[in-house]
Parts: C-alpha cells; structure tokens; sequence
C-alpha cells in the first residue's frame, strides 16, 4: 500500500513524459524536486534518457534527488542554473512564476517545454525567439486511465521507481487537518502524505 498511492501521481509523471517526442538517449531536466518531479526523473532515466539533471532549491528536496541518482543543481544560484543548456527536453513541475520563459532558455532548438506544474496566471515570452528556434511548449494535465494509470502500476509493481524517500508519512483520518493539511501547507520539507483510515 505504501507504493500503491503512488499509483495517482505515477500517472502523472507517465502522461507528462509521454509529452515528449523521444526520450532515449536525450539530456532531461526536471525542474521541481517534488513527489512529481522526482517521479518524472526516475521514468525518464528508465526510458533511456542519457543525462537527467533536477533543478531543486531546497537542500532537503535536493539531497532525496542525490540519494535517487540524480545531479541536483539550485535554479536560484545563477552559475548553478548556467552551468547546463540545450536540454533536449525540461519538464517545468515547479509551477514558480517566470519559469516559462526561464525553461524555454535551456533547451535547444526543436526542443520540448512540457508544463506540469502551474499557477492560475499567465506568463510572458519572446515569441520571435520561440517562432525561430522551433521550440515546443506542451502542456499536460491529470492522467487518462486506460494508458497512464496501467503503465504507472507497471513501473509500480516491477519496482523501475524508487518510492520510498517520497513518502514522508502515514497518518489516520483524524489527524489529517493537523498532520496533514497543516503540515502541507507550513513544512516545505514534506513529499507526500498517506492516510490509512485503519490508523
């Protein structure tokens, strides 16, 4: 059960990386170390990505990446964001503002932009830039069942992802106001949360 309700944001992660035109042998970036982003770069290093770089700036998030395997840089230290470019593909899971235009900027030309995380905003571009460069913007929501959900409890259940250091607690249904919204909302160290309503 501890891996199962990872079966959603698996989901996620397959639908978002089916964005993307080609993934073996690729350079991906991942920009946002959260339960997504790092389901996004376990999958697609199993899809034979060559090179899968997470941008994280919380030591905590950061650190969880490294122990999965991953070079971790922090997008907010300029040298660290500079220190890569011309990505095949970046799927964008932080949802920070400016990060469109920022994300579009380390991928190379016919490159991918796939959009996971979000805010109800909108976000500004160079368009001529974007029209010369050929460079696509994709963006992805939610998941289908019959395509997403089955391919995410394959690579569940074949144990291609590591869920472990994702799941941050286990908590009863009484405690959900305080152990689990609260904590969501004050504790930015926390990946997900499960309820076992037989706690």
């Amino acid at each position: 059960s501890d891996v199962a309700v990872f079966a959603e944001p698996m989901s996620v992660a397959v639908r978002a990386l089916n964005k993307v035109p080609f993934i073996p042998g690729t350079k991906i970036a991942v920009t946002g170390g959260g339960s997504v982003g790092l389901l996004i770069a376990q999958v697609a290093r199993s899809f034979g990505a060559a090179q899968v770089v997470v941008y994280e700036p919380n030591p905590v998030r950061q650190a969880v990446a490294q122990s999965l395997g991953f070079e971790t840089l922090n997008p907010l230290n300029e040298k660290e964001w500079a220190h890569y470019d011309e990505f095949d593909s970046l799927l964008e899971c932080s949802g920070v503002k400016g990060t469109t235009a920022k994300s579009l900027e380390k991928i190379r030309n016919a490159g991918s932009l796939v959009l996971v995380g979000f805010r109800p905003e909108e976000e500004s571009f160079h368009l001529l830039n974007f029209v010369l460069s050929e460079k696509r913007i994709l963006g992805t929501a939610a998941h289908m069942w019959d395509v997403d959900v089955s391919a995410a409890v394959g690579l569940l259940a074949n144990k291609i992802v590591d869920t472990s250091p994702l799941l941050t607690d286990v908590i009863s249904l009484a405690d959900v106001p305080t152990k689990g919204f609260d904590r969501l909302i004050s504790d930015k160290n926390v990946f997900k949360i499960a309820v076992n309503p037989a706690l």
